[in-house]
């Protein structure tokens, strides 16, 4: 398997989503009270929303993992381009974006350490999700004669120098 950016951003958001998972799926009367300044804080009511958003969150970790191409889903050994790899990169990217704004927000008002540490996982995660989403899927351009890139922009002067320069040269 080689390690392309959507593989790397995907392997890198499932492992933070179980990161964020599996105490609350596991120990949620452990974490419920970190969270509120009650001392019984843990109604049913709460530990089965903890317990509903852990399963989310790994649906949504698995979910990438397999429309990323990560996992694969067919057993031929030839690796097609997979045409879901960018859309479950952007819904991602937007769900880290909302993470981390949330965590934020969260940080500004009480100055939880915790928080910070959602803020920087998710901020660079978004981050990371945008650099993949822009450039991840690109394949160089190079020319195999010259060696220069082919992608050169005409909009909205052009490039007669560059070019004048090339047809010297040849």
């Amino acid at each position: 398997m080689d390690m392309d950016g959507f593989t790397f951003y995907s392997l890198a958001t499932s492992g933070w989503l179980a990161i964020q998972a599996l105490p609350l799926l596991f120990t949620p009367t452990v974490l419920l009270p970190l969270f509120t300044h009650h001392e019984d804080a843990t109604s049913d009511l709460s530990l089965y929303l903890a317990r509903a958003l852990a399963l989310s969150l790994l649906s949504l970790s698995v979910t990438a993992l397999f429309l990323s191409g990560v996992l694969p889903v067919n057993t031929r050994t030839e690796t097609p381009v997979n045409p879901y790899a960018s859309p479950i990169t952007i819904i991602t990217t937007m769900f880290h974006f909302g993470s981390a704004f949330l965590a934020y927000t969260a940080y500004a008002d009480s100055r939880g350490t915790m928080f910070m540490l959602g803020l920087i996982g998710s901020g660079n995660l978004f981050a990371l999700g945008m650099w993949a989403v822009m450039f991840g899927g690109d394949v160089g351009h190079i020319s195999k004669r010259t060696g220069k890139d082919k992608r050169t922009s005409k909009f909205p002067f052009g490039d007669k120098k560059g070019r004048a320069e090339g047809l010297k040269e040849t």
